[in-house]
């Protein structure tokens, strides 16, 4: 009898119950890169080797899969995949070991998403009130696209650092009109300059 293969009884499963029943890029991207690292590594149930696992487990090709996940905010997948995979292959100490490392960067990753998630509600809960606005998460930045003006966003590492990009062109009837609509910007970002280090 074979033994249970990473992707088709551990990943493939806990995929589709996440996904449930939605079509999901992400989910789709997934599949296929762990797809290509079987491939790459060899570790099928069919022909290849837990040693393969393993090393595909602590490669740079198995930091896109957590990259990927952690981009979507699936990282609580890759932690039932991990753990699934840890208690099949309880046999093979290296390959355990492995996943304990992986798992151990996972969850100290968590705490950095968790605080993404907390500031891009707060910010879609700060700025719900104006329209024009759409705010989403890439990676460590929450980004707000202000339509027709530009980009701002803020990266969360140990501080939370804001960053705009204003591309701005407006006519006025007068130059009086323009230079307090510029004074008015000037204002603003100083501001917010005052409030930051």
């Amino acid at each position: 009898m074979h033994r249970r293969d990473f992707l088709r009884h551990i990943v493939n499963p806990l995929v589709a119950e996440y996904a449930g029943g939605k079509k999901l890029r992400a989910i789709e991207d997934i599949k296929k890169l762990i797809a290509e690292g079987e491939l790459r590594y060899g570790f099928s149930a069919y022909g290849g080797s837990l040693d393969g696992l393993k090393k595909y487990i602590e490669s740079k090709d198995f930091d896109l899969v957590i990259d990927l996940l952690k981009n979507n905010n699936a990282l609580d997948l890759l932690l039932r995949i991990l753990e699934e995979a840890k208690k099949t292959y309880s046999g093979h100490p290296g390959l355990v070991s492995a996943i304990d490392k992986r798992i151990e960067e996972i969850r100290r990753g968590i705490s950095q998403v968790d605080r993404g998630r907390a500031v891009r509600d707060a910010v879609e809960q700060s700025l719900s009130g104006i329209p024009g606005l759409s705010v989403t998460s890439q990676g460590d930045r929450v980004i707000v696209d202000i339509r027709g003006i530009g980009k701002a966003s803020i990266k969360i590492n140990d501080k939370y650092t804001l960053s705009l990009s204003i591309q701005l062109e407006r006519s006025f009837d007068n130059y009086e009109e323009a230079v307090e609509a510029l004074k008015s910007l000037v204002s603003a970002l100083e501001k917010i300059a005052k409030r930051g280090k």
